[in-house]
């Protein structure tokens, strides 16, 4: 019988855990948390990173992908930045 990759009570994520429910790489996940764009708490000597955090980090890619469909021409390009280029057609 299969279990659940992490317990349903669980609130904070070892960053390997948040990188598996991510489906990124430990090192990814480091890299989000030095940019800024994952949210960790340190506990002592310990990151971690709420599971609140994850789902803020997936909700974002979301709105930026929908954000990017929403101002995209027939041709897939970005209008804003058809816009701002020199080379625009």
């Amino acid at each position: 019988m299969n279990q659940p990759l992490l317990p349903q009570a669980q609130l904070l994520f070892k960053p390997e855990e948040a990188a598996k429910v991510l489906a990124v790489g430990r090192t990814q996940v480091y890299a989000l948390i030095a940019s800024g764009q994952l949210e960790s708490v340190q506990i002592g000597r310990l990151r971690r990173i709420p599971i609140a955090a994850c789902e803020r980090y997936v909700s974002n890619l979301q709105q930026a992908r929908q954000a990017t469909t929403d101002n995209a021409d027939g041709n897939g390009v970005c209008v804003a930045d058809r816009l701002h280029s020199k080379t625009a057609p």
